[in-house]
């Protein structure tokens, strides 16, 4: 008897101790589950959130052209009120629409700065890069202490592979906006695309030191000092 009531304590004891890990397992498994529905929260909320802001901003957009439409639609003849909607469409990304504001100011007054300028920087996002040079050296000869034409100018020169061209220009904006860590950076680009590697250092670490996070300029001056190598 004794011994079959040890071998009953022992079939009790084997059964209690299946429950307690099944009840640890039931507990890791309610865990998980909690945590992938919290991550599984955080994640919509984050793309719900994403998703207004991107509305918001959009729908800012389309009331600025909404206004700035309306003052067009009053003063039709006047190239200042084109550009600003035409800046407008810009936000927006619909490039030509933007263009035809632009093109419509300059053919209002030819030498209108603004929609000059303006038209260059559209056409550069559109990648039209001839077409971005003749608006960019035209902004030049209007606006003497502008940088804005002069970088340009330099970018387009750079892609066009006319680097010394590229720096002249870019020199131009330097001299002008000698705190533009971009402008810098831009004259890296320019001496690495002529194999200079040695100025494109130089230029790359001066943008570096202006802006200390600027990760374009910290891989680019990575990348060519490993190169030099």
């Amino acid at each position: 008897m004794e011994g079959k009531e040890k071998e009953i304590n022992q079939s009790e004891v084997k059964v209690v101790k299946k429950k307690k890990k099944t009840k640890k397992f039931s507990l890791v498994t309610s865990l998980s589950l909690i945590l992938i529905t919290l991550v599984g929260c955080v994640a919509l909320l984050f793309f719900l959130s994403n998703k207004f802001m991107t509305y918001g901003v959009d729908s800012r957009v389309q009331a600025q052209i909404a206004f700035n439409q309306k003052q067009v639609d009053k003063k039709p003849n006047d190239p200042a009120l084109r550009v600003t909607l035409g800046y407008s469409y810009f936000l927006d990304e619909d490039y030509p629409a933007a263009i035809e504001q632009y093109e419509t100011a300059l053919k209002l007054n030819k030498n209108h700065y603004p929609a000059v300028i303006n038209l260059a920087i559209v056409y550069e996002a559109q990648e039209k890069i001839n077409k971005a040079l003749t608006q960019a050296t035209k902004a030049t000869k209007l606006a003497k202490n502008d940088y804005r034409g002069f970088e340009i100018k330099g970018r387009c020169l750079r892609s066009l592979k006319e680097y010394d061209k590229s720096l002249e220009a870019l020199k131009k904006a330097n001299e002008l906006n000698p705190s533009s860590a971009t402008i810098l950076y831009e004259m890296g680009q320019s001496y690495e695309g002529k194999k200079d590697i040695e100025n494109a250092i130089v230029y790359y670490k001066a943008a570096v030191d202006f802006n200390p996070v600027y990760s374009e300029a910290i891989k680019a001056l990575d990348r060519v000092k490993k190169s030099k190598k």
